[in-house]
């Protein structure tokens, strides 16, 4: 998963995979006047982001903000965490969605498919009767939840893909499975108000 990360406060923040830069302002030497004197100190803090950490969640860092009051422990750095949406898998709580293509054959006949999870691909079954737009569930292969540790789920929803070009042998076969089932899907809808 990819993170942008940025801080509580204004400091500027560079993000480079678990190391944060932060720059701070050096004390002036003694003798000099603080306007002239201060410099900045680019400071390496490592920083471990949780699995299954929310966007906009923080993150803290014991230790590593300002510097104590009269000499005291420094403070923690508090870390606000960005998780850059992906374009396939949709987050919803600690549950995962997608949906997968399956082919007329598969939904009709049922079938064996793999569908890609964050935890890689699964095999798992389309029982045969299976409608376009069903939903599946794939238990423990989602976002581990921070509190109980426990995974959630991988829901997919199945969609149809028909042929964009029909052939004449395709055509004849949709004739004869139109012919098998005569039922209109339609009947009992209403056609307006």
């Amino acid at each position: 998963v990819d993170y942008t990360v940025s801080s509580d406060d204004a400091d500027e923040l560079w993000w480079d995979g678990r190391i944060i830069w932060t720059p701070t302002l050096a004390s002036p030497a003694e003798g000099q006047r603080p306007a002239e004197a201060w410099t900045e100190v680019i400071h390496c803090v490592r920083v471990k982001i949780p699995e299954g950490v929310r966007d906009g969640s923080r993150v803290r860092v014991a230790g590593k903000g300002s510097d104590g009051a009269a000499g005291g422990p420094a403070g923690d750095l508090y870390v606000r965490v960005r998780v850059r949406p992906h374009p396939f898998f949709k987050r919803e709580g600690d549950n995962i969605r997608t949906t997968v293509p399956i082919t007329f054959d598969e939904a009709y006949l049922g079938a064996q498919i793999e569908v890609g999870t964050v935890h890689g691909p699964v095999r798992a079954t389309i029982p045969p009767g299976t409608q376009s737009g069903q939903t599946f569930r794939l238990r423990g292969k989602g976002v581990r939840n921070l509190k109980t540790r426990a995974y959630g789920d991988h829901l997919y929803t199945v969609q149809v893909a028909v042929p964009r070009v029909v052939s004449p042998a395709g055509e004849e076969a949709a004739r004869r499975v139109a012919e098998l089932y005569t039922t209109n899907p339609r009947n009992g809808l209403p056609l307006g108000l």
